[in-house]
């Protein structure tokens, strides 16, 4: 547990507005240790593909309720063939196939599209999830997608917390699914470092006083792999030294509206950095006269 915390005061959040609370969560502390100034300055990030995927997948997994009320299946199975049938080589850019298509996505009313592919692809990755036994016992139970928000007390004074995790078992463990490329040992690996895992695993033990933090981690290409990872002491000792010196800093940028950029982790007092050539461009050059 953490010295730097010494009270909690959480509670559960309105869903609603959750996103638009003033507070900081493990997302924007991730952010921050890029600079505060990206933090509070940069636009909004654009989702990729992978991004938005991994969304929808989280809610068809673990929110059905959601993802039917967030998203449309755009079914054009039969409008296809009918198409394929008439002897179109590219059904997708007939004017019919579009006006169907626009048809379709005004009765989605606001709700995200997914074409059948996607769906189909959730339905597969589902089926390998839950074909992992242990996988199955972690993703089925507990309470699932609930937001919390709250004050925390520090050593560097009261910060606004937020946080929304994927499951929590009993009061005791935490689980976090993850879509992926990679769910090999060595590759997810790269990817908590990539990602900052540790910093949500730390922060997320530390608020709820749960004792073990789970990674689901599953591919997104067949065979749908997936992997189970428990978060271990070096995670949890990094990823808290980490945001406790992230929630300092955010408590400084709060109080005094100062915003810095990346001067703000560099020892010296102009912010001049030292600039080396990475190592793999030092090789030797040569040159031959013929």
């Amino acid at each position: 547990m953490s010295d730097f915390i010494t009270n909690i005061k959480l509670e559960i959040a309105n869903d609603e507005n959750y996103y638009s609370l003033s507070a900081i969560s493990a997302s924007g502390l991730k952010r921050l240790k890029v600079s505060p100034a990206h933090f509070k300055y940069a636009d909004p990030m654009e989702e990729t593909d992978a991004i938005k995927f991994g969304k929808a997948y989280h809610a068809f997994v673990l929110t059905p309720e959601i993802f039917n009320l967030s998203y449309f299946v755009l079914n054009d199975v039969a409008i296809y063939q009918s198409l394929v049938e008439k002897g179109y080589k590219a059904p997708r850019m007939t004017k019919e196939y579009k006006e169907w298509a626009a048809s379709e996505t005004a009765k989605a009313g606001g709700r995200e599209i997914l074409t059948l592919d996607e769906f189909t692809k959730m339905n597969e990755m589902k089926v390998a999830l839950m074909n992992n036994s242990y996988a199955k016992s972690l993703m089925t139970r507990g309470t699932k997608e609930l937001p919390y928000a709250g004050e925390i007390e520090t050593i560097a004074g009261t910060i606004n917390v937020k946080l929304k995790p994927d499951i929590v078992i009993y009061d005791t463990a935490i689980i976090d699914l993850k879509t992926t490329s990679d769910s090999s040992v060595g590759g997810f690996a790269r990817s908590a470092a990539n990602f900052d895992y540790h910093i949500q695993a730390a922060f997320y033990l530390d608020l709820l006083k749960m004792t073990s933090f789970f990674f689901v981690a599953q591919e997104t290409k067949r065979p749908y792999a997936v992997n189970i990872f428990e978060a271990s002491d070096q995670i949890i000792s990094q990823g808290r030294y980490e945001y406790e010196l992230l929630l300092s800093l955010y408590k400084y940028c709060i109080d005094n509206d100062k915003w810095p950029s990346y001067e703000v982790f560099n020892q010296s007092k102009y912010g001049v950095n030292q600039l080396d050539l990475p190592t793999y461009a030092i090789k030797p050059l040569e040159y031959f006269i013929h």
